[in-house]
């Protein structure tokens, strides 16, 4: 192994033994040269450490000869010819390049390679000859897959010519191309760049037949490799590449290998070869075939400036691509020039491959120069793809912290725990800015140098808004970049930052007069989010315009209910207002609201979608001695700007109902009369007083909602298995447990008495601790050995007291107050309330199941609803409302999983 601080100015003086104690990727002949290499090799330090601990992962192979073929092969205990000798395909039709002893590029090889005899070189039952016995039915997931369908034993070696067509495959899969959809219908254009020793295998790429069955792939092949007499030729693969078995079927007539010029037949594959740079054939290539993938297996993209062209040229059309390279190094420095060539990261910055190439690979041995640990990395050549992210196929993330969300839970905390405790994916607090503490400066995940300060910009009486200054500098690399979270109590935003310059975030007003004096006592907090993760920014684009307080936030909030919740929103001729009788309002009538746009739109979008509820608050009505009309409510705003809970007239919740902005859409729920008969006015009045002026539940919001491992936690908005929750920041797994966790670290900091009341002794309560933060709880449950998201299905006890009383959320108000008022009878004392979400307090069997018993002015309309709206410019609907009777237990452990939200009975 070659010093890494080879031509630094000083001799060499003896053998590279001295490694890296970080990474272990390159070594060096003294301390000297170590040191002086530090300043290139710092930068790459931390990323050739990953890689190394991924090596191991690459040796995993199914395969009978797996220690023969990569071990072996590096140690020079084996060499590649003999390895193929023992199999009779040394030299070889299609493995003739398997060995460089048999590799040639020359036009002569290419030639040889074109006889229709070339197969396998196999018998039949080492290799895949004539089609499948069976279709694929489900996409394969690594080479033992493939050799299982195709009914071949593992110590067949085709996997080494196979990862070409699989790699198509495995593209396709990736690009989001294996369903063919409507627009692409049955034919698959394919541009395949820069191919080399492919070019002596081309047959094998009759397997893409079975990979996709029932469809015309049509591959144009360009390269400067091609011969010149081969421009422009097409080859028809209308059957697989033979086996050596003489009375095998792949012999009949209707199964021969057809390689003419101009004869199709009933061609499922079709080349077509071109000479020449993609970006110089492409205009006549794309008049008859505009490519649906592209894709250019060990391109060498940082090692040949021709690539430069044709990279800009996939920028301006659009269409996914996907390159491989010889090993993670190699992709990463393309990486960085596909960056630096386009100007935005990469959607599909790299990840290990599954269709690996199952032998050692002299070239990705060599790659760097010998710098690399070539006993560990050496074992194997993998691929590894960059796709260029212009089309919609392409979404995985890109370091291991940036892999951890799009796996399950199962694997992601295991993974989690190996490289950081769960703290270190929390967002992490820089700062506050306000404009009276001047500026703050940091160190971020890509810029080391950072300094924010905030400045009000002046209105006619107050400050109209502000503007928050960051200047970054000193970037790691060319490519990095840093994702921020800017937070109040009253708004969140973010941005991100790819160059370093001074960057300017406007805040063009301030939501209230409360956030005004908010800002200039605490100013605008700041939180890192120090993976860098592409996938939060996908998820902020999908959330952060539901909290608008506009006709653009309201559309957002519907189309994300439609998308995610399946709901539709019939609109009314005109926005329906009901006049109402109080008259025949009685005391227990429930009160569903469902908010759509501003603040609270979006925190009630996001809540119903987590649980499943059509409506995102609730309040009570009640009726004193005297027939006046009441209604209790816990979350009402008081002038402070408090959430408390009170008992108002109605006249006076009516007003501010008509009032709101967020545009509310309201249902009274009248009580079936049976129910309303056995109702205890009096019990419920002195409850109601009893809670009077108390706050709002923060303390157990969540934990009505959480009662399970796995199914209270919505699957993904999109390919990456995006989790949001209240507010969408960061996440670790496939569940909302880490999106819970960074929402409660930010409010920590945002707002501490919040998270004392969100959340800290709700867990603190579970755990049997007191006075613990986030942080304490964190280390107590790693201690214990209990995971967080198996903390939070501890159910809630409505007899919990906390510092300031008892917490009950708007439904668990109302719920508690049935149990007081005799609504459950005998089992009221086997109900929890603050288990129950809103959905599952509206799908009680406790209201009015008789239409022609609702008061006239419920609906006017002739498609009545079971109950009466009476605000709203939307029709509203409440699926399952009034079908299930209360039982014992109700509720403890029941998932609610978009879109259907399947629950089983009695859980």
């Amino acid at each position: 192994m070659e010093c890494a601080g080879k031509g630094r100015g000083t001799r060499c003086i003896g053998p590279a033994r001295r490694r890296c104690g970080r990474c272990g990727a390159v070594a060096y002949c003294s301390v000297s040269h170590q040191i002086s290499h530090w300043s290139d090799h710092k930068g790459e330090c931390e990323r050739l450490e990953q890689q190394m601990k991924c090596v191991d992962v690459l040796n995993n192979f199914p395969f009978t000869f797996s220690e023969e073929a990569t071990v072996q092969v590096c140690e020079k205990q084996e060499t590649r010819c003999s390895f193929l000798s023992k199999r009779g395909i040394h030299g070889v039709g299609m493995w003739m390049c398997e060995c460089s002893c048999g590799l040639s590029s020359s036009a002569a090889s290419f030639e040889r390679a074109r006889s229709k005899d070339d197969g396998w070189d196999l018998p039949c039952i080492l290799c895949p000859c004539y089609g499948p016995s069976s279709p694929i039915s489900k996409d394969l997931c690594g080479w033992k897959d493939y050799y299982e369908w195709r009914s071949i034993p593992l110590h067949s070696p085709i996997a080494l010519l196979l990862h070409w067509p699989l790699t198509i495959y495995y593209a396709a899969q990736v690009a989001g191309l294996r369903s063919f959809s409507s627009e692409i219908g049955r034919k698959l254009c394919i541009h395949y760049l820069g191919p080399e020793q492919e070019l002596l295998q081309l047959p094998v790429f009759g397997e893409l037949r079975a990979l996709f069955p029932g469809v015309q792939v049509h591959m144009e092949i360009i390269g400067p490799e091609i011969p010149p007499n081969r421009d422009g030729e097409k080859i028809y693969l209308c059957s697989y590449a033979h086996c050596t078995d003489s009375d095998c079927i792949c012999k009949s007539p209707s199964e021969e290998l057809n390689q003419s010029v101009g004869t199709v037949r009933s061609s499922a594959v079709t080349l077509h070869l071109h000479k020449g740079f993609y970006h110089d054939c492409f205009r006549d290539i794309i008049k008859d075939s505009f490519p649906h993938l592209i894709i250019a297996p060990n391109a060498g993209i940082a090692a040949y400036s021709s690539w430069s062209s044709t990279i800009e040229l996939i920028k301006e059309i659009n269409v996914p691509a996907v390159f491989s390279d010889y090993c993670e190094e190699a992709c990463h420095l393309a990486a960085s020039c596909i960056t630096t060539l386009t100007g935005r990261p990469l959607s599909v910055p790299g990840f290990v491959k599954v269709w690996c190439y199952p032998t050692a690979c002299q070239r990705a041995i060599e790659y760097r120069g010998q710098r690399l640990n070539t006993r560990t990395h050496k074992k194997i050549s993998f691929i590894w793809t960059a796709g260029l992210g212009f089309g919609q196929g392409f979404k995985v993330p890109f370091r291991v912290n940036d892999v951890l969300p799009v796996l399950p839970r199962q694997l992601s905390w295991p993974v989690l725990n190996n490289f950081h405790s769960a703290v270190d994916l929390l967002p992490y607090y820089v700062g506050s800015v306000t404009p009276n503490n001047g500026s703050i400066d940091w160190k971020g995940a890509c810029f080391y140098g950072n300094e924010a300060r905030l400045e009000f910009t002046e209105g006619d009486r107050e400050p109209a808004g502000g503007i928050l200054y960051l200047k970054t500098s000193d970037a790691h690399s060319w490519t990095c970049m840093d994702l921020y979270v800017f937070a109040t109590p009253y708004r969140v935003t973010w941005d991100y930052y790819f160059s370093a310059r001074e960057h300017t975030l406007k805040f063009d007003s301030w939501e209230e007069p409360a956030e005004l004096e908010y800002v200039k006592q605490h100013g605008v907090s700041v939180f890192l989010m120090p993976s860098g993760m592409m996938g939060t920014l996908l998820s902020l684009i999908d959330i952060l315009p539901l909290f608008s307080n506009s006709h653009w936030g309201q559309n957002a909030n519907l189309a994300f209910l439609e998308k995610h919740m399946g709901a539709t929103f019939e609109k009314r001729p005109q926005p329906w207002h009901a006049t109402i009788n109080p008259e025949d309002v009685h005391s227990g009538d429930f009160l569903a609201v469902s908010k759509i746009r501003g603040r609270w739109g979006g925190f009630e979008t996001l809540e119903k979608w987590v649980t499943g509820a059509f409506a995102g608050h609730t309040a009570v009505c009640l009726k004193d001695k005297e027939g006046n009309l009441w209604v209790g409510e816990s979350g009402h705003e008081n002038e402070k700007g408090e959430e408390i809970i009170v008992v108002i007239p109605w006249d006076e919740w009516w007003e501010l109902a008509l009032k709101d902005d967020s545009n509310p859409q309201i249902a009274l729920l009248p009580l079936h009369p049976d129910v309303r008969a056995k109702f205890n006015s009096t019990a419920a009045w002195e409850y109601a007083r009893s809670m009077s002026g108390k706050p709002y539940g923060y303390h157990n919001m969540i934990f009505s909602w959480i009662d399970t491992m796995a199914d209270n936690y919505p699957p993904p908005l999109d390919a990456h298995l995006v989790c949001v929750s209240l507010i969408r920041f960061t996440w670790t797994c496939s569940a909302i447990m880490g999106v819970v966790v960074s929402v409660m670290s930010m409010w920590t900091r945002v707002q501490p008495a919040y998270a004392a009341n969100m959340w800290n002794e709700a867990l603190n309560k579970r755990l049997g601790t007191e006075d613990l933060d986030l942080h304490g709880i964190l280390d107590e449950i790693e201690k214990r050995g209990v995971s967080f998201d198996q903390l939070l299905t501890i159910p809630e006890q409505d007899e919990w007291v906390y510092s300031d009383g008892k917490s009950t959320t708007c439904v668990a108000f109302i719920l508690e107050m049935y149990k007081e008022a005799g609504v459950f009878g005998p089992i009221s004392n086997s109900i929890q309330v603050t288990e129950f979400t809103i959905r599952d307090a509206y799908m009680l069997k406790i209201f009015e199941n008789n239409q022609t018993r609702l008061p006239s002015w419920c609906n006017n309309e002739e498609a009545k609803l079971p109950f009466c709206q009476i605000l709203g410019e939307y029709r509203m609907e409440l699926p399952q409302y009034n079908t299930i009777e209360p039982y014992a237990n109700m509720n403890e452990n029941c998932p609610s999983l978009p879109p259907s939200y399947e629950r089983p009975q009695r859980c």
